[in-house]
């Protein structure tokens, strides 16, 4: 019946956006773990003890070019003034990340051990939506911050149902 072949047409639907909801949720979780890795271990960086600002940045610029597309910049950066020391970026040198307006959703820049990784939520730099991960070096008060465009991440969701679109939330709906 009619009836009969709605409802299985309306559950395999169902079904398969399930499906992929939850392979995009775990592909997603894979991406930010690979950027929480990345953070981690260029804060591990025997360069970043010494403090010489021109072989850190060397280092970063060495670094940018051997992450994703997706990697916008990376900073050196001071924890206690919030202050950008170093940068790929040379117009972020001397900017106060406090003045970003960015919320974290995995720790903070107060972090209180090198292994933590702290993640940001999506934020605006700019006209550019930008995703931040930092990381403490261990035993100073700088930190390694990873920018990414989440944007190129996003494009990479599928749609299965025509006309729809994806939307990335946190647990709590924001």
């Amino acid at each position: 019946s009619y009836q009969d072949v709605s409802g299985e047409l309306t559950a395999n639907v169902h079904e398969e956006l399930q499906t992929t909801t939850e392979l995009e949720a775990s592909e997603l979780d894979t991406w930010l773990q690979s950027n929480q890795r990345s953070t981690r271990m260029l804060s591990s960086y025997a360069v970043f003890d010494g403090g010489d600002r021109d072989e850190i940045e060397r280092r970063l610029e060495s670094e940018l070019g051997t992450l994703p597309e997706s990697t916008r910049a990376i900073h050196y950066l001071d924890l206690n003034s919030k202050e950008i020391l170093a940068s790929t970026s040379e117009d972020a040198v001397g900017r106060n990340v406090s003045n970003e307006n960015i919320e974290w959703m995995v720790s903070s820049l107060d972090m209180p051990t090198a292994s933590t990784v702290a993640v940001s939520e999506v934020y605006l730099s700019g006209m550019d939506e930008q995703l931040a991960f930092v990381s403490r070096i261990e035993g100073t008060s700088t930190a390694v911050m990873l920018v990414v465009d989440p944007t190129a991440r996003a494009t990479q969701f599928s749609s299965t149902v025509n006309g729809s679109s994806t939307r990335v939330v946190s647990g709590d709906g924001r």
